[in-house]
């Protein structure tokens, strides 16, 4: 394995990492609908490494050829580059779909971000046991870290193909003789083409002399690369002792800590579809229970947290040039993360009122089809009715199957949810749209107190959406 041979292979293959579509799709559509911040965006940029490496490498060239430092997340990215830069360059990103027509390739794919996703979670965890909590850096490093093996799956899928087949049967990461080179060899080669940070160069060394960032991110990559084999080879156990002797605990110890990271991982991942390393435990005897993640003591919230939604809402006109996008902005994440909602969706009219269509969502999967739903008003049953003036419905598993023959069937096949609060909201007498809230996740049903919250929260927005409305048009 050389560097020549990884060299050699790079320069026959000058295709550029593409996004995958369901992440590209989505960061496309909240630029045109300009309800997200630019943190918002580079959160969903930063979960795609091809949409990491078009970004990173934009502005990265640019500074190289200035002689300044590179930058090394992705948010400082798309803060450099601005809203009009990424839309375009997005735009004429190739996406997994574009190139990539083999189901077997695109699983392959898929299952591999799974493991990079596993790696985040393993990471995070050892970072926080270090005492590490400004963890931006590490993680654009951990999701660019596996680029050499990301990009031959796609590009030389065939001999990938033989490689995986020859490691998962001897159940070591090292029996693959398919390439002359290490993904590791290549994927150096890929952060000077792409001027990738560099704590991801840093990262691929395996040695003490490291920086303590880059060592945690190798320790974390290596215990969800042995977990994609299971959890009882010698890979696993060996990457075991070095997370102890990293952490200085326990063999068993570390263990918990590797269970409750890969459970999290699970629990958390947005890529359907595939075999999370969660799913191999099943294989483990007599395992200890990994005890639940340890929480961290909470400050009290400010006071202006401890505020209901509605009167945050209103707060927001004090604000100098307050915008529509604000607005909706907090209502989502307020309903999310305030009043526990699992699972938050805005549905806005089309310009025609014809249609009624998915905009944005808070705690849903990217690639969920809840976010791409699309209604047309006409035949959209009760949801018509509510658009009719600003009403709200609250249905539960014993009313559901009162409303469910009034439902469109693309809206019951998208929430797959018979517990949920749905109402309308106007801007003066003009319906906007809807806003969907449930708990399809959460332990507790919506209470009276969490409907009548949700509703005062929405009736709020409308009234602000009115007034600014009324605002700009006095000042044209």
């Amino acid at each position: 394995m050389s560097e020549k041979a990884a060299k050699d292979w790079l320069s026959s293959h000058q295709d550029d990492l593409p996004a995958l579509d369901d992440y590209h799709g989505r960061t496309i559509e909240m630029l045109q609908l300009g309800i997200a911040s630019m943190a918002e965006i580079g959160d969903v940029a930063m979960l795609d490494p091809g949409m990491n490496c078009l970004l990173l490498h934009t502005v990265n060239s640019k500074l190289k050829q200035r002689n300044r430092p590179a930058i090394d997340t992705v948010h400082t990215a798309v803060g450099h580059l601005g809203k009009p830069a990424i839309s375009k360059l997005l735009n004429e990103q190739s996406t997994l779909s574009d190139i990539c027509k083999d189901t077997r390739v695109q699983q392959n794919y898929r299952q591999l971000l799974c493991k990079t996703y596993h790696a985040l979670e393993q990471m995070t965890v050892l970072a926080q046991l270090q005492g590490i909590h400004a963890i931006d850096d590490m993680r654009s490093a951990m999701l660019l870290r596996n680029i050499g093996e990301l990009y031959v799956c796609l590009f030389d899928a065939d001999r990938y193909q033989q490689h995986n087949q020859q490691v998962r049967q001897k159940k070591n990461l090292q029996a693959g003789n398919t390439f002359d080179f290490s993904f590791t060899e290549l994927g150096r080669q890929l952060a000077k083409k792409y001027v990738l940070p560099e704590l991801v160069a840093e990262s691929f060394d395996n040695d003490k002399k490291t920086g303590l960032k880059a060592r945690i991110i190798h320790l974390a990559a290596d215990i969800a690369d042995q977990a994609e084999l299971g959890w009882q080879h010698q890979g696993i156990l060996d990457a075991r002792k070095n997370c102890a002797d990293f952490l200085d605990l326990k063999p068993q110890d570390a263990l918990r800590h590797m269970l409750e990271a890969c459970l999290l991982a699970a629990r958390h991942s947005p890529i359907d579809n595939v075999l999370p390393a969660a799913a191999r435990l099943i294989m483990l005897p007599d395992v200890e229970k990994p005890a639940k993640p340890r929480v961290a003591s909470q400050a009290k919230k400010p006071a202006a947290q401890a505020m209901p939604l509605s009167q945050r809402l209103k707060a927001i006109v004090n604000l100098p040039n307050p915008t529509q996008s604000q607005v909706l902005g907090l209502l989502l994440k307020g309903l999310h993360e305030d009043l526990k909602f699992s699972r938050v969706t805005l549905m806005l009219m089309s310009k025609d009122h014809k249609q009624i269509v998915t905009r944005a969502g808070k705690g849903i999967p990217a690639d969920s089809p809840f976010l791409k739903l699309s209604l047309d008003v006409v035949q959209s049953g009760l949801l018509k009715s509510l658009l009719e003036k600003p009403q709200a419905l609250s249905v539960n598993a014993t009313s559901y199957r009162k409303y469910e023959p009034l439902l469109p069937g693309k809206f019951k096949a998208s929430c797959l949810c018979n517990s949920f609060v749905l109402m309308s909201f106007f801007i003066g007498n003009k319906p906007v749209g809807l806003v969907y809230a449930d708990r399809s996740k959460g332990t507790h049903e919506i209470d009276s107190a969490s409907y009548q919250e949700f509703k005062a929260s929405v009736i709020t927005t409308g009234k602000i959406l009115t007034y600014l409305a009324k605002q700009k048009s006095q000042t044209v």
